[in-house]
């Protein structure tokens, strides 16, 4: 499997046709954005479902990230029967549907998470480039609305669609092929009934998921924030590769500090071994890569780079 440095890949991405390369991005696209990472929600959730069972107040736990409150969480759960192993693919759609039943309840609880953010750094560095023509297609398994607003908040008039499962018509979910497009694939939390659990996970609405796998049949793919956990979009990018799809490369960003999930790293070393161009990219964060690739492509946005001296510079 190979493995490229970003600054490597930033300097190739500038030289690939415009609109060419598409986008994945997952829930770790939006850290930096104050929306809470899967992982994190799933400490939530467990937090939640331990506190109510012995009738303690949430707020004793508030640091979830101490290895001390974790712990104990943690050892409640471990000595139950029917509950998924500490990092566990399916803790996050286990514990979501532990914790909230209820469908309604978790659209409440994800609305909540997301709306009103603001998007980081390395959104309105994807926005620069969807409005100056390099990338014409974004595919999340968010249910934020940050590319969007990425976008606007460069140039309030830009035309950028929105495709998800609210959106439907006669002839199908289809692209439009007069401005970008961003697609939703569990969900928009503005009108969807939205994608949580395992079950809910397991197939995208075939509609949506043609949609998208004809749209990067013949084209390249930057994977990031995205952990490779839920079967419907794994089994779209395994069967692509498989026919030969996705014929400019799968770019799959890893965090230096942490390791691809099991199915991700099996998928990109099939990916490597068939295709030359695919490789996994080393990055630090989300922000960092975008503002890599912004530079590279001597883009320029004066509120930008302010916001790259303020908070970046430095480290």
């Amino acid at each position: 499997m190979r493995i490229v440095d970003n600054k490597i890949f930033a300097n190739a991405f500038k030289v690939k046709p415009d609109k060419s390369i598409s986008f994945l991005l997952g829930a770790g696209a939006s850290v930096a954005s104050r929306i809470p990472s899967g992982k994190r929600m799933t400490w939530e959730f467990k937090r939640a479902i331990y506190c109510m069972n012995n009738n303690l107040r949430t707020s004793t736990y508030d640091d979830l990230s101490s290895d001390d409150v974790q712990k104990e969480i943690q050892a409640y759960f471990d000595n139950q029967r029917g509950y998924p192993p500490k990092g566990s693919p399916e803790e996050y759609s286990f514990y979501f549907d532990k914790c909230f039943p209820f469908k309604r309840d978790r659209t409440y609880y994800i609305q909540n998470k997301v709306r009103d953010a603001n998007p980081s750094l390395g959104y309105l560095c994807l926005g620069e480039m969807i409005i100056n023509g390099k990338v014409n297609l974004i595919a999340t398994t968010n249910f934020d609305d940050l590319v969007q607003v990425g976008v606007h908040s460069i140039n309030p008039g830009f035309s950028i669609k929105t495709i998800s499962s609210a959106t439907s018509y006669k002839e199908g979910i289809i692209l439009n092929e007069g401005f970008p497009n961003v697609i939703k694939l569990h969900g928009d939390y503005l009108y969807d009934t939205l994608k949580n659990t395992s079950e809910e996970l397991q197939e995208l609405e075939c509609s949506i998921a043609n949609t998208w796998k004809t749209a990067i049949y013949e084209d390249g793919l930057v994977i990031i924030g995205y952990a490779g956990n839920d079967n419907s979009v794994m089994s779209i990018l395994e069967k692509l590769i498989e026919e030969g799809g996705i014929k400019k490369g799968i770019y799959w960003c890893k965090y230096k500090n942490e390791e691809l999930s099991v199915r991700a790293n099996k998928f990109m070393t099939e990916a490597c071994n068939i295709n030359e161009q695919s490789s996994v990219i080393e990055i630090n964060e989300f922000d960092e890569f975008m503002y890599s690739l912004y530079l590279a492509l001597n883009l320029k946005n004066f509120n930008i780079d302010k916001m790259w001296e303020k908070n970046y510079d430095e480290r």
